[in-house]
């Protein structure tokens, strides 16, 4: 889902991936909120934010201050 915002150049967007972690084998599923922003018919700034724990999950790292 995209949302527009008041600057015409910009908008924020939720977007949900699903692929596997070849490495692992595990599934990785991750819901990600975009900011962007564009000028000049280019990407002049992009952010977005994830849930690293479910990254580190599925590539079986481990996460520094999560008990197992």
């Amino acid at each position: 889902m995209v949302y527009p915002i008041t600057d015409s150049e910009g908008a924020v967007a939720e977007v949900k991936a699903e692929g596997i972690i070849k490495s692992t084998g595990r599934v990785y599923r991750q819901d990600y909120v975009v900011f962007l922003r564009a000028a000049g018919g280019k990407i002049v700034f992009l952010r977005e934010y994830f849930d690293p724990v479910r990254a580190a999950k599925a590539m079986d790292l481990p996460i520094v201050g999560l008990e197992s």
